[in-house]
């Protein structure tokens, strides 16, 4: 029975399935390199965000006796966005 040319031979196979995990991995250690950088970089804007809501709700809830808290926060964050 000849082999068939379509069909890699045994070992050839693993060695193909292989390459495109290997491909997978380094584009998955990439991509979250990539991602830690881009955290770094808005990290202080994420920081300003929190706070800046932390403080609207405190200012609301508990200086101004308010009960719904909601806006305050969302308006702090939609005030600061970029």
């Amino acid at each position: 029975m000849e082999p068939n040319p379509i069909e890699p031979a045994p070992g050839e196979r693993a060695l193909l399935d292989r390459v495109p995990l290997d491909r997978a991995w380094q584009r998955g250690r990439t991509s979250f390199a990539a991602r830690v950088g881009r955290l770094r970089e808005k990290s202080f804007q994420i920081l300003q965000c929190a706070l800046a809501a932390g403080v609207a709700w405190f200012i609301a809830a508990d200086l101004l006796g308010n009960e719904i808290t909601f806006f305050a926060t969302i308006d702090a964050v939609v005030s600061l966005g970029k």
